[in-house]
């Protein structure tokens, strides 16, 4: 029943705060902040910050809570260097309308920057924070310097707008990192930066120009639903594991220069591309020299790459027209661009796969060895001739046999052989290779060459004999299709 009470008292608490105007906010610390008194003061809580705590441990509604207005308002500067920031320092709902520097501070106790404004420059560089650091619902008006600044532990930017510009040069950020639905209104850098565990940019806006040239990312990296407004700079930069950019937004350029890329790429659904996003410039994966990219969806008209460093991947259950649209819109990008080498691998690589949704192994094979699915046609040729060069090898060591009890050919029973030929087996297989020679191509195209077979000339009375005459006439008729179908192609 009290726990009833005091609940209803809150939302009419509330209710009267809607109904009536704000009162001014208190200002605190009126006299500039120093060094000794982060190290000594115990700062004062207003009761309103006590409502406050009280209102979010009981989840009362977020109404109830925007009605309260912020409870610390800094009119002085704050100047503290290289000292532990205590855990008295009130970091929510506070106003800073002078400049903060708390350069080379330590923060040992999870922050969070909870719904602050700051009004002027922050500068927070090489500064150390030991535990969980968050930014939430907060407004930084002028610059922000998070340089060389360390976050040994997760780290979390939820809701936070730079109106200016933002340093994060060589900032370490040690374990997962979150920019979830920030805006960075000037120009941002990331230069250099290390990302060592996850990291993950949800439904972020970048309306300038944004920069992380050389900054290393060693696990999953995520740009998701992200805008770059500006131009983009991820040169030098280094993805290990597996980066997303899926439903991005390029509006500038992007440079790639030196890049090295994920073993796996997630460039899905990027239809917002103003300008070409050039891969011919980045650097393979290290572990396993091509990057799996995913394409779906993406204008791959916008997409400039040299196929060799690439595969295509698609995510499992993908339909089959999907898969070929990206196929036959990276090929058409290929041929604009003039890179037939890849245009080549990619076409062989897009005919697997046709052949393979219908199970056409047979055909897949022949294609491949035949004539390299048509980028080698000239193959055949060699593949013929080494055909009738095996045939006529095959037929001189069973020449006699074959004359005698499989196929006859009479012209070559006319030519006298000599005696020696009868006890040296070497000489009598390097005298019959010519003739059968002759006696292979007869078998092969006699027939379509209009030389008749007589049928009294067809001795064979044994199966293996006549299916072995039978797969080498054969034969020739499929070298015949052959020859036809690179003439046809040329």
């Amino acid at each position: 029943m009290r726990i009833f009470c005091t609940t209803i008292g809150l939302l009419c608490y509330g209710a009267a705060c809607l109904a009536t105007p704000a009162p001014t906010p208190r200002l605190i610390h009126t006299a500039p902040i120093t060094r000794a008194q982060f190290n000594t003061s115990q700062w004062s809580v207003p009761n309103q910050a006590q409502l406050f705590q009280q209102l979010e441990q009981q989840t009362i509604s977020p109404l109830l809570q925007r009605c309260i207005q912020p409870f610390q308002t800094y009119t002085q500067p704050i100047n503290v260097r290289n000292t532990n920031l205590p855990p008295t320092f009130q970091t929510s709902k506070s106003t800073y309308l002078q400049p903060v520097n708390l350069l080379s501070t330590t923060v040992n106790y999870s922050i969070a920057f909870r719904a602050d404004t700051f009004e002027h420059a922050i500068n927070l560089s090489n500064a150390n924070f030991n535990g969980s650091t968050a930014f939430e619902w907060t407004i930084f008006n002028g610059p922000v310097n998070l340089a060389y600044t360390q976050f040994q532990k997760d780290t979390l930017f939820y809701s936070i707008i730079f109106k200016d510009n933002v340093q994060f040069f060589n900032t370490m950020f040690r374990g997962n990192t979150f920019f979830m639905r920030t805006t960075f209104a000037g120009p941002v850098n990331f230069n250099i930066a290390a990302f060592s565990k996850k990291l993950t940019f949800n439904q972020v806006r970048f309306l300038n120009s944004a920069s992380f040239a050389g900054a290393s990312f060693a696990a999953t990296t995520i740009f998701t639903n992200t805008f770059f407004n500006g131009n983009l700079d991820l040169s030098g930069a280094t993805f290990e594991d597996t980066a997303s950019f899926e439903n991005t937004s390029f509006e500038g350029t992007v440079n790639l220069a030196g890049t090295m890329l994920p073993n796996t790429l997630n460039f899905s659904n990027i239809t917002n591309l103003n300008s070409v996003i050039d891969f011919t410039t980045a650097i393979p994966p290290l572990k396993n020299k091509k990057c799996k990219i995913n394409l779906l969806g993406t204008d791959t008209s916008r997409i400039k790459m040299h196929y060799n460093i690439f595969h295509l991947s698609f995510p499992p259950n993908t339909p089959p027209k999907a898969v070929l649209q990206v196929y036959e819109g990276l090929l058409l990008a290929f041929k604009t661009n003039g890179f037939m080498d890849d245009y080549q691998a990619l076409y062989i690589e897009m005919k697997q796969y046709r052949y393979q949704l219908k199970g056409a192994w047979l055909q897949n094979a022949i294609e491949k060895y035949g004539w390299n699915y048509g980028f080698n046609r000239a193959r055949i040729f060699a593949i013929i001739g080494c055909f009738i060069l095996l045939m006529t090898l095959i037929n001189s060591l069973f020449y006699e046999w074959l004359m005698n009890n499989a196929y006859e050919v009479p012209f070559l029973r006319k030519t006298k052989k000599p005696r020696r030929l009868e006890t040296n087996f070497f000489i009598r297989y390097i005298f019959n290779l010519p003739f059968a020679l002759v006696y292979t191509l007869l078998l092969l195209f006699g027939g379509l060459l209009g030389l008749k077979r007589e049928e009294a000339h067809f001795k064979s009375k044994n199966v293996f004999a006549t299916l072995y005459l039978t797969t080498i006439i054969g034969s020739g008729f499929l070298c015949v299709l052959f020859t036809l179908h690179y003439i046809v192609g040329k």
